[in-house]
Protein backbone atom coordinates (compact mmCIF):
# COMPACT_ATOMS: atom_id res chain seq x y z
CA UNK A 1 0.00 0.00 0.00
CA UNK A 2 1.61 3.64 -1.29
CA UNK A 3 2.71 5.93 2.05
CA UNK A 4 -0.85 7.92 0.92
CA UNK A 5 -3.65 7.66 3.61
CA UNK A 6 -7.19 5.49 2.24
CA UNK A 7 -8.85 7.29 5.27
CA UNK A 8 -11.62 9.68 3.26
CA UNK A 9 -11.12 13.54 3.40
CA UNK A 10 -13.39 15.96 5.37
CA UNK A 11 -16.22 17.57 3.51
CA UNK A 12 -15.59 21.32 2.36
CA UNK A 13 -19.27 22.98 2.87
CA UNK A 14 -20.39 20.65 6.15
CA UNK A 15 -21.70 17.00 6.95
CA UNK A 16 -24.29 17.37 3.75
CA UNK A 17 -21.58 16.44 1.47
CA UNK A 18 -20.60 13.12 0.69
CA UNK A 19 -17.32 12.06 2.06
CA UNK A 20 -14.98 10.49 -0.98
CA UNK A 21 -11.58 8.96 0.10
CA UNK A 22 -8.59 10.63 -1.26
CA UNK A 23 -6.74 7.65 -1.99
CA UNK A 24 -8.33 4.69 -3.92
CA UNK A 25 -7.01 1.58 -5.55
CA UNK A 26 -8.01 1.74 -9.47
CA UNK A 27 -10.77 -0.55 -10.90
CA UNK A 28 -8.78 -2.45 -13.42
CA UNK A 29 -6.95 -4.20 -10.03
CA UNK A 30 -10.05 -5.31 -9.21
CA UNK A 31 -10.49 -6.70 -12.65
CA UNK A 32 -7.70 -8.37 -12.71
CA UNK A 33 -7.61 -9.57 -9.08
CA UNK A 34 -11.15 -11.03 -9.26
CA UNK A 35 -10.23 -12.96 -12.43
CA UNK A 36 -6.97 -14.21 -10.90
CA UNK A 37 -9.09 -15.03 -7.72
CA UNK A 38 -11.51 -16.83 -10.26
CA UNK A 39 -8.94 -18.93 -11.55
CA UNK A 40 -8.21 -20.01 -8.06
CA UNK A 41 -11.67 -21.01 -7.38
CA UNK A 42 -11.52 -22.55 -10.53
CA UNK A 43 -8.22 -24.80 -9.65
CA UNK A 44 -10.01 -25.57 -6.02
CA UNK A 45 -13.22 -26.54 -7.71
CA UNK A 46 -11.44 -29.04 -10.02
CA UNK A 47 -9.19 -29.97 -7.52
CA UNK A 48 -11.99 -30.97 -5.35
CA UNK A 49 -14.38 -32.79 -8.04
CA UNK A 50 -10.99 -35.42 -9.00
CA UNK A 51 -10.62 -35.78 -5.37
CA UNK A 52 -14.33 -36.02 -3.97
CA UNK A 53 -15.00 -38.47 -6.91
CA UNK A 54 -18.10 -36.18 -8.26
CA UNK A 55 -15.94 -35.39 -11.74
CA UNK A 56 -13.83 -32.52 -12.61
CA UNK A 57 -17.06 -31.21 -14.69
CA UNK A 58 -19.51 -31.60 -12.32
CA UNK A 59 -18.21 -27.67 -10.49
CA UNK A 60 -18.78 -26.10 -13.91
CA UNK A 61 -21.84 -27.64 -15.12
CA UNK A 62 -23.36 -26.75 -11.67
CA UNK A 63 -22.65 -23.08 -12.41
CA UNK A 64 -24.03 -23.05 -15.93
CA UNK A 65 -27.39 -24.07 -14.74
CA UNK A 66 -28.13 -20.84 -13.48
CA UNK A 67 -28.28 -20.39 -17.27
CA UNK A 68 -28.86 -24.15 -18.60
CA UNK A 69 -31.98 -24.75 -17.07
CA UNK A 70 -32.60 -28.25 -18.15
CA UNK A 71 -29.75 -29.04 -15.57
CA UNK A 72 -31.84 -27.91 -12.51
CA UNK A 73 -33.53 -31.81 -13.35
CA UNK A 74 -30.39 -33.66 -14.33
CA UNK A 75 -28.76 -35.87 -12.02
CA UNK A 76 -25.53 -35.93 -10.51
CA UNK A 77 -24.41 -38.60 -12.71
CA UNK A 78 -25.20 -36.63 -15.57
CA UNK A 79 -23.69 -33.19 -13.89
CA UNK A 80 -20.49 -35.08 -13.81
CA UNK A 81 -20.06 -35.95 -17.23
CA UNK A 82 -18.18 -33.02 -19.94
CA UNK A 83 -21.30 -30.73 -21.61
CA UNK A 84 -19.55 -28.50 -24.28
CA UNK A 85 -22.10 -25.58 -23.94
CA UNK A 86 -22.07 -26.06 -20.34
CA UNK A 87 -18.42 -25.45 -19.75
CA UNK A 88 -19.00 -22.33 -21.93
CA UNK A 89 -21.72 -20.64 -19.70
CA UNK A 90 -19.98 -22.08 -16.32
CA UNK A 91 -16.79 -20.46 -17.27
CA UNK A 92 -18.71 -17.05 -18.55
CA UNK A 93 -21.04 -17.11 -15.15
CA UNK A 94 -17.68 -17.46 -13.01
CA UNK A 95 -15.28 -14.77 -14.82
CA UNK A 96 -18.53 -12.15 -14.49
CA UNK A 97 -19.16 -12.89 -10.79
CA UNK A 98 -15.46 -12.91 -10.17
CA UNK A 99 -15.21 -9.76 -11.58
CA UNK A 100 -18.28 -8.32 -10.14
CA UNK A 101 -16.40 -8.85 -6.63
CA UNK A 102 -13.62 -7.92 -7.39
CA UNK A 103 -14.61 -4.71 -8.70
CA UNK A 104 -16.91 -4.65 -4.91
CA UNK A 105 -13.80 -5.45 -3.01
CA UNK A 106 -11.86 -2.50 -5.01
CA UNK A 107 -14.70 0.02 -4.18
CA UNK A 108 -14.56 -0.97 -0.15
CA UNK A 109 -10.90 -1.22 0.51
CA UNK A 110 -10.60 2.53 0.72
CA UNK A 111 -12.92 2.50 3.89
CA UNK A 112 -11.02 -0.08 5.69
CA UNK A 113 -7.60 -0.04 7.37
CA UNK A 114 -5.08 -1.86 6.70
CA UNK A 115 -4.07 -3.45 3.74
CA UNK A 116 -5.61 -5.89 1.16
CA UNK A 117 -3.88 -8.76 1.39
CA UNK A 118 -5.70 -9.01 5.24
CA UNK A 119 -8.74 -8.12 4.28
CA UNK A 120 -9.03 -9.82 1.03
CA UNK A 121 -9.67 -13.47 2.79
CA UNK A 122 -12.06 -11.63 4.93
CA UNK A 123 -13.91 -9.89 2.66
CA UNK A 124 -13.68 -11.97 -0.55
CA UNK A 125 -15.22 -14.85 1.19
CA UNK A 126 -18.46 -12.81 2.84
CA UNK A 127 -19.22 -11.27 -0.52
CA UNK A 128 -19.08 -15.34 -1.70
CA UNK A 129 -21.00 -16.05 1.14
CA UNK A 130 -23.13 -13.56 0.75
CA UNK A 131 -24.36 -14.01 -2.86
CA UNK A 132 -24.46 -17.95 -2.43
CA UNK A 133 -26.75 -17.13 0.15
CA UNK A 134 -29.00 -14.16 -0.96
CA UNK A 135 -29.68 -15.65 -4.43
CA UNK A 136 -28.30 -19.11 -4.99
CA UNK A 137 -31.18 -21.38 -3.93
CA UNK A 138 -33.16 -19.04 -5.63
CA UNK A 139 -31.62 -18.95 -9.12
CA UNK A 140 -29.67 -22.52 -9.00
CA UNK A 141 -31.42 -24.85 -6.75
CA UNK A 142 -29.16 -27.92 -7.93
CA UNK A 143 -26.20 -26.10 -7.14
CA UNK A 144 -27.25 -25.21 -3.72
CA UNK A 145 -28.33 -28.47 -2.79
CA UNK A 146 -24.53 -30.00 -3.96
CA UNK A 147 -22.08 -27.54 -2.68
CA UNK A 148 -19.69 -28.78 -0.07
CA UNK A 149 -19.16 -26.66 2.51
CA UNK A 150 -16.07 -27.60 2.89
CA UNK A 151 -14.53 -27.11 -0.81
CA UNK A 152 -16.83 -23.85 -1.03
CA UNK A 153 -14.84 -22.40 1.71
CA UNK A 154 -11.56 -23.20 0.55
CA UNK A 155 -12.45 -21.96 -2.91
CA UNK A 156 -13.57 -18.63 -1.06
CA UNK A 157 -10.48 -18.49 1.02
CA UNK A 158 -8.55 -19.11 -2.20
CA UNK A 159 -10.26 -16.26 -4.09
CA UNK A 160 -9.85 -13.86 -1.38
CA UNK A 161 -6.22 -14.62 -1.08
CA UNK A 162 -5.11 -14.31 -4.50
CA UNK A 163 -7.60 -11.04 -5.50
CA UNK A 164 -5.85 -9.45 -1.87
CA UNK A 165 -2.76 -10.53 -3.06
CA UNK A 166 -2.94 -8.76 -6.52
CA UNK A 167 -4.75 -5.42 -4.99
CA UNK A 168 -1.97 -5.04 -2.50
CA UNK A 169 0.67 -5.31 -5.09
CA UNK A 170 -1.01 -2.67 -6.91
CA UNK A 171 -0.39 1.38 -6.01
CA UNK A 172 -3.16 3.16 -4.78
CA UNK A 173 -4.18 6.19 -7.18
CA UNK A 174 -4.83 10.06 -6.43
CA UNK A 175 -8.35 11.06 -6.86
CA UNK A 176 -9.06 14.28 -8.02
CA UNK A 177 -12.18 15.92 -6.02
Amino acid sequence: MSAQSSIPTQPADGPHELIWPEWVYPYPAGILGGLLGGAAVALVGAAYGLISGIGLWAPVNLVAAVLLRDMQAQSMGTISQFNLPALMAGLIIHALMSVTLGLMFVFILPALPGRPLFWGPVIGPLLWVGAFVAALPIINPIMAANVEVVSFTIANLAYGLVLGWWIDRTPMIHMEH
